[in-house]
């Protein structure tokens, strides 16, 4: 659906379940927006990681996030190395890897962590240029257009009924009709939580542990 469809939709489902016919455009896309930002952060989806490339600076052990990316979303971190391989790193708790760091400054364990908006890697590259590969959870844009859509609109479509209830729940709790708005609520919740059963199940068979669900490279 587009933006356009979704904000017609809302509009008349509003229609129903109050009596106040009146709704400002500005209202309906903010409802809609909110909900969706919920219903993106609501799990780590497939359709919202991505791989964002970068290099290494000598003697720089700390880069940052993708602006992208949302904070602590980084799942997974590689780097090219001498032989032109790809080296994965482990990602361990950013207190453990300070820790590590402290103790063991000549380890050359391959180790990254993240704080709000960097991540920190060990051992610390002793040259540039070599290539780091993050994955991590990438924020929505705003819908704006109306001819925007959402990152459910190809394949996982019932991810845009959630929306639409979601943003119902919200009118409908700035109306005072909090029985009708709960049940929207719950609603929503439990399509989202169907769409990421599916999901698991479909990827199980493949998905290794502690890895991103796809490979799609995107460079900074």
């Amino acid at each position: 659906m587009t933006f356009l469809e979704l904000q017609t939709e809302l509009q008349n489902r509003l229609s129903i379940a109050t009596t106040n016919t009146f709704w400002t455009t500005a209202m309906i896309k903010s409802w809609l927006n909110q909900a969706y930002r919920w219903t993106c952060n609501y799990k780590k989806w497939p359709f919202t990681e991505e791989a964002k490339k970068t290099t290494t600076v000598k003697d720089q052990y700390y880069y940052d996030y993708p602006v992208e990316f949302k904070a602590d979303s980084i799942s997974r971190l590689t780097v090219i190395d001498a032989n032109g391989d790809e080296k994965s790193y482990k990602k361990i708790r950013f207190q453990d890897f300070l820790n590590h760091k402290e103790k063991y400054p000549d380890s050359e364990d391959k180790l990254f962590s993240d704080y709000r908006r960097q991540y920190f890697i060990s051992p610390t590259p002793d040259v540039t240029d070599r290539e780091i590969t993050v994955w991590g959870q990438i924020k929505p844009d705003e819908l704006i257009n109306d001819s925007d859509i959402t990152l459910f609109a190809e394949g996982e479509e019932m991810g845009e009924e959630a929306i639409i209830k979601r943003a119902l729940m919200i009118a409908l709790q700035k109306a005072k009709k909090y029985s009708e708005a709960a049940i929207e609520r719950e609603e929503s919740r439990l399509i989202l939580e169907e769409i990421f059963a599916r999901i698991q199940e479909e990827q199980v068979s493949y998905r290794g542990k502690d890895n991103p669900l796809f490979d799609i490279p995107r460079f900074l």
